[in-house]
């Protein structure tokens, strides 16, 4: 629901007013004996009924799956534990984060909001961001705005950093370079980059028409990845819609620290 309401000016403009514009055609050559009009109205009503169920069930395995969604593999990937001590990145959605805190003990989860409207202008976001509740105090979880060029972190200072569909929005290529690099800044030697993007595909095509052109595809991500200095390790696809990845900071002989070894107030 979260999703649909964040697209409603699009659900509402593609398929409310094709819906009735279709309709419309179809009563009026059938007023005029133009069956064959008709049909092949009544076919592009059915094909834009088919994409709206399809963005539905994309929605739900995006955000719902019961079976798994992009942050139970990343965790699994990473081979987190409960006790561990991690970053999260994101825009403030904080459903991400929230999560991933039910899956810890002892240990905790710095997350970062990045928002920033003129970096990331999509309206869709800034209607989603609208809709977050404020969670309960929970000290597995601490909350820290941040920007895209400084994350308030210091140097080496963390062993993971999980990162969900999020440096997609950033619609510059080079504010995607930026926050690669300052999260290469603050991992550990060897600490791991865990990192998930809606990529396109065959099932994306199928599920979304044309719209799924304007996703990059997993070797985009690969080669964004590699290019910010991280040994590519592991990736992994998700329902045909989402590919994850595991990249490792060079330099893993040193021995592993407790990571975020600081104290906030929360």
């Amino acid at each position: 629901m979260s999703y649909l309401y964040a697209r409603w000016p699009a659900y509402l403009l593609n398929y409310g007013g094709g819906t009735l514009l279709l309709l419309a055609l179809i009563i009026w050559s059938s007023q005029q004996g133009w069956w064959g009009v008709a049909l092949l109205a009544l076919a592009a009503m059915v094909i834009l009924a088919y994409f709206l169920v399809a963005s539905v069930w994309v929605a739900y395995k995006l955000y719902d799956s019961p079976n798994q969604l992009d942050y139970d593999l990343l965790f699994a990937m990473g081979g987190l534990t409960p006790e561990e001590q991690f970053v999260h990145i994101g825009l403030g959605l904080r459903r991400t984060a929230v999560a991933l805190s039910r899956r810890l003990t002892r240990g905790q989860i710095i997350a970062l909001d990045l928002y920033n409207p003129q970096l990331s202008p999509s309206r869709t976001l800034a209607r989603w961001r609208s809709q977050t509740i404020q969670p309960r105090a929970d000290r597995r979880l601490v909350w820290r705005e941040a920007r895209l060029e400084l994350l308030p972190l210091p140097d080496n200072s963390t062993w993971a950093v999980v990162i969900c569909q999020t440096l997609s929005e950033f619609a510059q290529q080079g504010d995607r370079e930026l926050l690669l690099g300052e999260v290469y800044r603050i991992l550990q030697p060897g600490g791991r980059l865990l990192l998930s993007e809606q990529t396109f595909g065959q099932t994306q095509l199928l599920a979304k028409g044309w719209g799924a052109m304007a996703l990059a595809d997993a070797a985009y991500w690969q080669t964004l990845i590699s290019a910010a200095g991280f040994d590519l390790r592991e990736e992994r696809g998700l329902y045909g819609l989402i590919s994850c990845f595991r990249a490792d900071k060079p330099g893993g002989d040193a021995a592993r620290q407790l990571p975020l070894d600081i104290r906030f107030d929360w």
